[in-house]
C-alpha cells in the first residue's frame, strides 16, 4: 500500500503532501498560516512520492497557478483544507498521478498598541508602497 500522505518538520517549516484524490490536507495554526511553497503536479519519481500505476514517468509537471490557489485558501488563516484534485488545481500533466505539496509555518502573533494582530515570518516580500 503506497503512502498517501506525509509531513516533515525542519526549522519552523512543515512540509506536507497528499497524493491525488486522497484525504484532504488540513492545516491548522493558532495565530495564522504562512505558505512558503506549494505545488500540485509531479516533480519526483514514483519511488519517492505517491507511487501509482497511472504515472507515466513525467516528473516535471506543475501548474504555476497552484501556489496562488494554495495561498488564497490558506495564507493568513487559522485553518484551511486542500483537496489534491484536478477539479481544484487543474491538470498540468494528464495521465500522470499527481500530488499536492505544501511548505508552511505558523506565525507568531503580537498585538500592537492599536489592537491589530501583527503577523511575522511572512514568506512573500512586503510591497514597496508599505515600506
Amino acid at each position: 500500500m503506497p503512502r498517501l500522505c506525509c509531513a516533515s518538520y525542519v526549522q519552523g517549516l512543515t512540509t506536507e503532501y497528499r497524493c491525488e484524490k486522497s484525504e484532504p490536507l488540513n492545516i491548522s495554526c493558532n495565530a495564522g498560516i504562512v505558505i512558503h511553497r506549494g505545488f500540485f503536479g509531479r516533480l519526483l519519481p514514483d519511488s519517492e512520492r505517491c507511487n501509482h500505476s497511472a504515472h507515466h514517468d513525467k516528473t516535471n509537471c506543475n501548474d504555476n497557478n497552484s501556489i496562488t490557489i494554495i495561498r488564497e485558501k490558506c495564507d493568513g488563516k487559522h485553518t484551511c483544507s486542500l483537496q489534491a484534485t484536478t477539479s481544484v488545481f487543474g491538470d498540468p500533466c494528464p495521465g500522470t498521478y499527481k500530488y499536492l505539496e505544501v511548505e508552511y509555518s505558523c506565525t507568531e502573533s503580537d498585538t500592537s498598541e492599536y489592537g491589530f494582530v501583527l503577523l511575522s515570518h511572512r514568506s512573500h516580500p512586503t510591497p514597496r508602497f508599505y515600506l
